[in-house]
């Protein structure tokens, strides 16, 4: 499995920005199919159960990937990025995210 070179450049609000290429040339990928998933875990002693949500990216040009999601609250994130290509999986990547 090739590594990927996954960059999160931005999440405004409720958009979502990621660069995708090849980690060891930096070339951009431009015909995979990208998603985004959003995953916050339960707190209890607020009576709050985890919460979940999703998007899939849309081709922007040059390997980026943009598209909106929806969080049901500001605070911290984990999203889990995943790219794929012909229904191959080429790379995951996780990152913290902060909405507010």
């Amino acid at each position: 499995m090739r590594r990927l070179l996954l960059t999160l450049v931005a999440v405004v609000v409720l958009l979502v920005v990621i660069g995708v290429g090849l980690f060891a040339s930096g070339k951009p990928i431009e015909d995979a199919e990208v998603s985004v998933q959003f995953f916050m875990p339960a707190m209890p002693t607020m009576n709050m159960p985890a919460m979940r949500s999703g998007a899939k990216l849309s081709p922007a040009g040059g390997g980026m990937y943009r598209g909106a999601a929806q969080v049901m609250m500001a605070g911290r994130w984990d999203a889990t990025v995943t790219v794929t290509r012909g229904g191959q999986r080429l790379g995951t990547k996780h990152l913290p995210v902060v909405a507010r």
